[in-house]
């Protein structure tokens, strides 16, 4: 999974807090315990370094910890069972057609750990995608042209702040392409284009003719 446990040994002294850095950056975590979950990229080897804090006062950074690789969110054969939903630009109840863009959205993932998106039955990855350092993303997709006609779920399986799976879905149904209908649409659209852009160049004509992983202490 893309997140990394680190754990340390307790400084001695009144510590009020800890606060893991990884490298390379920009992720950390504050605790008052000892242990903590950092996310990071699928793929990216990390160091941490873990400051102890009195008060105001920081203790000098700990010696990097052994560097350790993340590893990518598991693709489960089949959907996984998931109460949370991602946002998309999809109208209520409107399908999608092959080769169509979407735009989808999912918060609750651990900050800046990977996220990967992809369409079921078949487990298709669609996207990978990094969250900010609120743990949310959004990401554009493409339905592929492998999609099937019917009803499908997009899932975006990743980590929580905690370490553990954790998973959002957004059922859609893939339309049938209608060859004839679409050619016809085309048409229309390419005559309104071309209207429009003469308009345009007579608009213009006559606006011319005016003027103007562990640490030891």
């Amino acid at each position: 999974m893309s997140s990394a446990l680190v754990e340390w040994t307790a400084s001695p002294g009144s510590i009020t807090k800890y606060v893991v850095t990884a490298a390379p950056g920009p992720a950390t975590c504050t605790t008052d315990g000892t242990a903590c979950v950092i996310g990071g990229a699928a793929g990216t080897e990390y160091t941490y370094t873990v400051v102890a804090y009195a008060g105001n006062v920081a203790s000098a950074p700990s010696a990097p910890s052994n560097p350790v690789t993340l590893e990518a969110p598991v693709v489960s054969p089949t959907p996984p069972a998931t109460d949370a939903t991602m946002t998309s630009d999809l109208s209520s109840g409107q399908t999608v057609g092959v080769g169509m863009k979407i735009t989808v959205g999912g918060e609750g993932y651990a900050a800046y750990s990977t996220v990967d998106i992809t369409l079921y039955s078949e487990p298709t990855l669609l996207a990978t995608v990094v969250t900010d350092a609120q743990g949310s993303f959004r990401q554009e997709i493409t339905i592929p042209a492998g999609a099937t006609v019917g009803e499908h779920t997009i899932i975006a399986s990743g980590v929580d702040a905690a370490g553990n799976p954790y998973y959002m879905k957004l059922p859609v149904t893939v339309a049938p392409q209608l060859a004839q209908t679409g050619s016809r649409a085309t048409g229309i659209l390419v005559a309104a284009i071309a209207l429009l852009s003469v308009g345009a160049v007579l608009v213009v004509l006559g606006w011319r003719r005016r003027p103007a992983v562990r640490l030891g202490r």
